[in-house]
């Protein structure tokens, strides 16, 4: 059973059925090891993405965000799909008020590095 804490005064008791108590100090770990095995299996056998020479990356993550990348619409909606197939799988979802599609256009410059012949367009969604 758990109570909400404001101040001085407590909430009725109700029954967690998720979650860990806000400020445990396991709670950073647990996520991260939560999204680094979700985000694998979301990865498992996909050989799109973008490449910076022979790194090929497909996200990138920061505390409790994460930024998905591909080289076209087609490869952002599958990576999409995978982590919300993953998501629905473990009953983890997207939070679709805090989802974001951005198209980058990368320079010729860029890409050149990048041994690329023309310019790259990259696509992002970021998962918030």
């Amino acid at each position: 059973m758990s109570n909400v804490r404001l101040g001085r005064t407590r909430s009725e008791w109700f029954t967690a059925y998720r979650g860990l108590r806000q400020g445990c100090n396991l709670s950073p770990y647990l996520f991260n090891i939560l999204a680094e095995a979700l985000m694998r299996l979301a990865l498992e056998g996909y050989t799109s993405g973008f490449r910076i020479g022979e790194i090929l990356v497909t996200n990138l993550r920061y505390v409790d965000d994460i930024v998905l990348i591909a080289s076209s619409e087609v490869e952002l909606q599958e990576l999409i799909n995978r982590v919300n197939g993953v998501g629905s799988d473990t009953g983890m979802r997207v939070n679709v008020k805090k989802t974001k599609v951005s198209l980058v256009k990368l320079s010729l410059l860029w890409c050149s590095f990048c041994s690329l012949a023309s310019p790259c367009h990259l696509q992002l969604c970021s998962l918030g």
